[in-house]
């Protein structure tokens, strides 16, 4: 039985390669704080390894839980290619769900 309410919000979430950071709540709203469980990324136009460079919050609305608004904060990775002779601009991770969309590509 799972008893780390991280592990817990996870497992009730079911989102493949995201983890919960933070759980809380504001005015009555469930508010839990996210991000990929990705830790290296390779650049989309040459395909070398990407080196994180930054981060930013976005947040979205969530299904609601148990009677309870939901507001998901995604803490998005920025990226950006290590190769010198690479043209690429920085990226930022893509939110790999949303309540209006279900599962993306990821």
């Amino acid at each position: 039985m799972e008893r780390d309410p991280k592990a817990m919000t996870a497992m009730l979430l079911g989102i493949p390669g995201v983890r919960a950071l933070e759980i809380g709540e504001v005015s009555g709203e469930v508010h839990v704080e996210l991000e990929t469980v990705a830790d290296e990324a390779t650049c989309p136009s040459c395909g070398a390894v990407a080196e994180q460079c930054g981060s930013e919050v976005v947040d979205r609305p969530g299904l609601p839980a148990f009677g309870r608004p939901v507001l998901l904060s995604w803490r998005l990775r920025q990226w950006r290619c290590s190769s010198s002779t690479c043209s690429s601009n920085p990226w930022v991770e893509e939110i790999p769900w949303s309540a209006e969309g279900g599962l993306s590509r990821g």
